[in-house]
């Protein structure tokens, strides 16, 4: 078997920002480096290919997981945010938190932390890209 999950584009505005969802009903598979923003499949401003995610805000909800851990793909994988218990990361005071990375392929990934069966995360990504 494998986790239920669901990813949902809520929004694609002008501009290159998005709101996209992501959903897991754990069975204890639990997600490994599992992709989830294909960066090189959306578009910025200008209407080109994107090449880097700015994360605007991360609202999220994890339940039972000890953490989501949600990083860049590069060749040294950067990590954008570690998610447990419910709350808000807000990133818009200053800007976005800009991918860093070079190399791979910039998408963003989650990994979740010593999955049991009912284990469920609920997050929603606000974010631009460039």
């Amino acid at each position: 078997m494998a986790d239920a999950v669901s990813s949902i584009k809520v929004y694609e505005g002008q501009n290159g920002n998005y709101v996209y969802r992501f959903t897991n009903r754990s069975d204890g598979t639990g997600e490994s480096a599992v992709a989830k923003i294909d960066v090189s499949s959306l578009t910025n401003a200008k209407g080109e290919a994107g090449t880097k995610i700015v994360l605007q805000r991360i609202e999220y909800a994890v339940t039972g997981f000890n953490y989501v851990h949600a990083y860049f793909d590069h060749a040294s994988d950067i990590t954008a945010a570690v998610l447990a218990g419910s709350g808000v990361n807000d990133y818009t005071h200053f800007g976005g938190f800009i991918d860093p990375g070079a190399g791979g392929t910039g998408d963003l990934t989650f990994t979740t932390d010593d999955a049991a069966d009912g284990d469920s995360y609920d997050i929603t990504i606000y974010f631009k890209v460039k």
